[in-house]
This record gives C-alpha cells, sequence and structure tokens, in this order.
C-alpha cells in the first residue's frame, strides 16, 4: 500500500531533479538577498544596541545573522504556490483519468506535492548549508538536542507546507481557476512565516497572533530552535503547535477533496 503513494513521490522527485540549472540560479539569487538582509539586520541591531535607552535584543546579532541564513536555505518551503498538483490535474480535464487509479486522490496528489516542495528545497539548501557552514556566515546549532529538535522541526515544515499547499490548490475543484487564491496565500506567508522579520521582533500582539497561526511552523519555528531563541525547556510548546496544525491542514484538505470530487464537473472533447 505505501508503494502505492512512495511511486507518485518518486516519479516527481525525478522530474524536479532535472531542474539543476534553476536550483544553481536559485541559490545564487537567495545568497544575494540573503546577503542584503543581513547586512540591513546588523545595521539595525549595531544602532539598536548602541542607543542610550537600549532595550534587550529579542535576538541577538549572531542568531540573527544564523536566523537569516538559515532562512534563506529553505526558502523554498514558502514557495508552495509552485506545487499545483490538483490544480494541473483539474484545468487539464485528467480528474477523470485520476479517479480511476485505485487508490485515495488526496493521497496520491500530497505524495506528489510532497516531492515537489521537498526535492527543489533540497537542492538549495544543502549547498547552502555546506558552504555558509564552511564560511562562517551560519554557525552550527546551539547543541546537538537543539539541532536534533531543529531537524525534527524541519521535517514537520515539509509535511506542514505540503498540507497547506494541498489545501489551497483544493479551490480548483469549486472555481475555474485556483489561480486568484493562490496568489493571496503568498502575502502571509511572507508577512507571518518569520521569512522577512523574524517573528521575535514584531510587537508582542502580533507576534502571538503570528505564532497561532500555522504559517510560523514554516520557518519561524525550526529557525529559532537552531538558534537556541526556543530552548529545550520551551520546545515542546511550538512543535506540538506545528504537528497540530500539520493534521489539521492535511485532515481539512482531505475533507476538501472528497467534498470537491463528489460535485466534480469533468468537461472535454
Amino acid at each position: 500500500m505505501i508503494s502505492a503513494y512512495f511511486e507518485p513521490f518518486r516519479a516527481a522527485a525525478l522530474v524536479e531533479v532535472q531542474y539543476r540549472a534553476a536550483a544553481l540560479a536559485g541559490i545564487v539569487t537567495q545568497f544575494a538577498f540573503g546577503w542584503i538582509r543581513m547586512e540591513i539586520f546588523v545595521a539595525v541591531l549595531v544602532k539598536a544596541s548602541a542607543s542610550a535607552a537600549a532595550q534587550p535584543l529579542a535576538l541577538s546579532l549572531r542568531q540573527t545573522t544564523d536566523y537569516i541564513w538559515l532562512g534563506q536555505a529553505f526558502l523554498m518551503l514558502l514557495f508552495t504556490w509552485r506545487v499545483p498538483a490538483l490544480r494541473e490535474v483539474v484545468r487539464s480535464g485528467a480528474l477523470g483519468v485520476e479517479l480511476l487509479r485505485p487508490v485515495d486522490c488526496y493521497g496520491f496528489w500530497y505524495a506528489q506535492s510532497l516531492a515537489r516542495v521537498l526535492v527543489p528545497c533540497a537542492l538549495r539548501a544543502v549547498p547552502m548549508l555546506a558552504i555558509c557552514l564552511a564560511t562562517g556566515l551560519l554557525h552550527p546549532p546551539v547543541s546537538i538536542e537543539a539541532g536534533l529538535w531543529t531537524a525534527i522541526s524541519l521535517a514537520m515544515a515539509f509535511l506542514l507546507s505540503t498540507a497547506l499547499a494541498m489545501l489551497v490548490s483544493t479551490a480548483a475543484l469549486w472555481l475555474v481557476a485556483g489561480d486568484g487564491i493562490a496568489a493571496l496565500v503568498p502575502g502571509f506567508l511572507w508577512s507571518l512565516s518569520g521569512v522577512i522579520v523574524p517573528l521575535a521582533f514584531l510587537p508582542d500582539w502580533l507576534r502571538t497572533v503570528a505564532e497561532a497561526l500555522p504559517f510560523a511552523g514554516l520557518m519561524d519555528t525550526p529557525l529559532r530552535l537552531y538558534v537556541g531563541a526556543i530552548t529545550l525547556d520551551q520546545a515542546a510548546g511550538p512543535l506540538l503547535r506545528q504537528a497540530l496544525w500539520t493534521v489539521a491542514l492535511i485532515a481539512l484538505g482531505w475533507a476538501a477533496v472528497q467534498r470537491g470530487l463528489r460535485q466534480a464537473e469533468i468537461a472535454g472533447g
């Protein structure tokens, strides 16, 4: 039974591996923007620290730069709009063929989408992490335990990103095209995941709201675990919240697909 879902994952992964030139271009771009972001935050934090009325920083300078570079390495986690497995199927009229498969449709499409999230991200993240660690741009995790929890959190972030992409793409079952909703989601992702501004630097009320939403689990939670901003004693809450959002979005996506398939109309000719 597992092989029925591994095969679509493997097939989609083999397709994504072919885009090595795109991955190389992405690495260069992510390094360029990472450097710009690092310079901006370093300038702001140095000035804030030098102020006579300086308050303790939510993240230290070292934690902030590590947060930035780790976020740049895993930036593709936020590109959920490029994972349109379900939208492609509906738009092309291939939905009828997909329904003939003797497997759960949501599970089949989720496996495809997971490969589309995981492989492009890995093609960029692995070289970037190696270069950043070798050059001192990125420091190792604060402890072995922090590194382990970060790895677990990143694994859940991939599942969460895929679940979010699948939930958004189910709009194609009701709309002529699901592109409109897919275009709205990145604004929330980039604003509330911590990739633009670490959530620790947001006002208390906004940080509380952002941490309660699923977007924080895509980037902020694993990054703050890595840099030690979330201590091991505090890790249970964010990790549990990340896991609950992953399960909830998968359940919502599955239910939306089942309901959408019951009323879907397939046109062709």
